[in-house]
Protein backbone atom coordinates (compact mmCIF):
# COMPACT_ATOMS: atom_id res chain seq x y z
CA UNK A 1 0.00 0.00 0.00
CA UNK A 2 1.31 3.42 -0.91
CA UNK A 3 0.68 6.20 1.63
CA UNK A 4 0.05 9.18 -0.61
CA UNK A 5 -1.38 12.49 0.66
CA UNK A 6 -4.74 11.51 -0.84
CA UNK A 7 -5.97 8.05 -1.65
CA UNK A 8 -9.23 6.27 -2.35
CA UNK A 9 -10.06 3.31 -0.16
CA UNK A 10 -12.00 0.95 -2.39
CA UNK A 11 -13.12 -1.37 0.40
CA UNK A 12 -14.93 1.45 2.20
CA UNK A 13 -15.45 3.70 -0.85
CA UNK A 14 -13.91 6.61 1.02
CA UNK A 15 -11.33 9.26 0.16
CA UNK A 16 -8.59 9.39 2.78
CA UNK A 17 -6.64 12.65 3.09
CA UNK A 18 -3.44 13.13 5.10
CA UNK A 19 -3.03 16.93 5.24
CA UNK A 20 0.20 16.78 7.26
CA UNK A 21 1.92 13.94 5.41
CA UNK A 22 4.92 16.09 4.44
CA UNK A 23 5.18 18.00 7.74
CA UNK A 24 8.02 17.19 10.10
CA UNK A 25 6.95 15.65 13.40
CA UNK A 26 8.95 18.25 15.33
CA UNK A 27 7.07 21.09 13.57
CA UNK A 28 3.72 19.52 14.43
CA UNK A 29 4.71 19.02 18.08
CA UNK A 30 5.88 22.64 18.34
CA UNK A 31 2.68 24.00 16.80
CA UNK A 32 0.48 21.87 19.06
CA UNK A 33 2.37 22.99 22.17
CA UNK A 34 2.30 26.64 21.14
CA UNK A 35 -1.44 26.58 20.41
CA UNK A 36 -2.25 24.47 23.52
CA UNK A 37 -4.14 21.94 21.41
CA UNK A 38 -5.39 19.00 23.51
CA UNK A 39 -4.09 15.56 22.53
CA UNK A 40 -6.83 12.99 21.95
CA UNK A 41 -5.80 9.35 22.32
CA UNK A 42 -5.95 7.32 19.13
CA UNK A 43 -8.60 4.64 18.78
CA UNK A 44 -6.67 2.84 16.05
CA UNK A 45 -6.03 -0.79 17.06
CA UNK A 46 -2.61 -0.73 15.35
CA UNK A 47 -1.50 2.46 17.06
CA UNK A 48 0.26 0.96 20.06
CA UNK A 49 2.00 -1.88 18.25
CA UNK A 50 2.85 -1.53 14.56
CA UNK A 51 3.17 2.25 14.55
CA UNK A 52 5.71 2.24 17.37
CA UNK A 53 7.58 -0.60 15.67
CA UNK A 54 7.82 1.35 12.41
CA UNK A 55 8.67 4.60 14.20
CA UNK A 56 11.84 2.95 15.51
CA UNK A 57 12.91 1.85 12.03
Amino acid sequence: MNFTPKMYLTRTEMNFIRPLVYAYRSDIVSAVEEAHVPIVPSTCPADKHKREEFKHL
